[in-house]
């Protein structure tokens, strides 16, 4: 099954692994960014899932056409929270050395970008990265970690000083970061000034200004970490070439879901507390069904994904 957005526990966030191949992702739709939750149990089927009682007694939960619960403080799944992930030196190509609980100590943010000399989507979003790496240098870390096993660190300081990058660049292989390259790079990882990961973008980005996006929030004075985060999922029809609205998708955790419609450019977007989710269509138009796995994983951040769709040719 899909696991774009996957949780990630903390035997797995410590171990390593040995391989670091990755195959390229798909092209970015253009729009996701985002997403997050909160909960109404459900039957798994059918088209228009109407939230239920857990214990049969009333109506544990009203959600709002915002996609927000009205909570019930009797009835609250087990919160996450924002991990915070372990601590982390790697050698940058150009012979420095990052440490994330040093660049935690005297930055705003710090973002780490996966990817690998060989992916060309990583090429497109680099430019983007660069112009604001030069503008927020002193605000904010970056580096961009490959998790290619075969980039070595001259092949990486080559293709930097080809291409005109400046933000420290090395490797991920070896370390916890490629567990979360698992199903595709670019991936950028924002972690606030507290060292928590609030926010995993899936994809290239398409601008400096939706780069700047995934971590401005975190320069102003008085940012704290978010209660909440914020999970958008996009259904988009591979035979139309469209986005699909007016289609249902359910966000669970446990046994407790909650259904919201895609609005007319295919985006459902939940906020809710931070921690693990499943998100399955229970609701696409007739004669449409999932071409790709039928359920998305998303972990305790904000974050984003998509369902591919299709004619089933019934």
């Amino acid at each position: 099954m899909k696991k774009f957005c996957l949780f990630l526990s903390l035997i797995l966030l410590l171990s390593s692994v040995a391989g670091c191949s990755k195959t390229e992702d798909a092209p970015e739709n253009g729009g996701p960014s985002e997403s997050a939750v909160s909960l109404t149990q459900t039957s798994p089927e059918g088209a228009e899932p109407a939230p239920q009682e857990p214990d049969g007694t009333g109506d544990a939960r009203q959600t709002g056409t915002d996609g927000r619960e009205e909570e019930d403080p009797s009835e609250e799944p087990a919160q996450i929270g924002f991990p915070q992930l372990p601590d982390l030196t790697v050698a940058a190509a150009d012979g420095s050395i990052f440490s994330l609980g040093a660049a935690l100590s005297v930055r705003d943010a710090v973002i780490i970008n996966l990817w690998a000399t060989w992916c060309g989507y990583c090429l497109v979003e680099f430019p983007y990265i660069e112009s604001v790496y030069r503008q927020y240098s002193d605000r904010v870390s970056m580096i961009a970690l490959s998790v290619e096993e075969t980039d070595s660190a001259e092949k990486i300081g080559t293709f930097a000083a080809e291409h005109g990058l400046t933000f420290p660049m090395g490797s991920a292989c070896g370390t916890y970061l490629e567990n979360f390259a698992d199903d595709g790079i670019p991936v950028t990882l924002v972690l606030d000034r507290s060292g928590r990961l609030i926010r995993l973008h899936l994809g290239a980005v398409s601008s400096a200004e939706a780069f700047l996006a995934l971590f401005e929030d975190c320069l102003a004075p008085d940012y704290k970490t978010p209660d909440e985060a914020t999970y958008t999922v996009y259904v988009y029809n591979y035979d139309t070439k469209e986005y699909v609205s007016d289609c249902t998708v359910a966000f669970c955790a446990g046994d407790r879901c909650v259904p919201v419609k895609t609005d007319a450019q295919g985006k459902a977007v939940f906020t809710g507390a931070p921690m693990e989710y499943t998100v399955e269509p229970v609701g696409l138009p007739e004669g449409v069904g999932i071409l790709t796995d039928e359920v998305l994983f998303m972990g305790p951040w904000s974050c984003e994904d998509e369902f591919i769709v299709g004619d089933t040719g019934e």
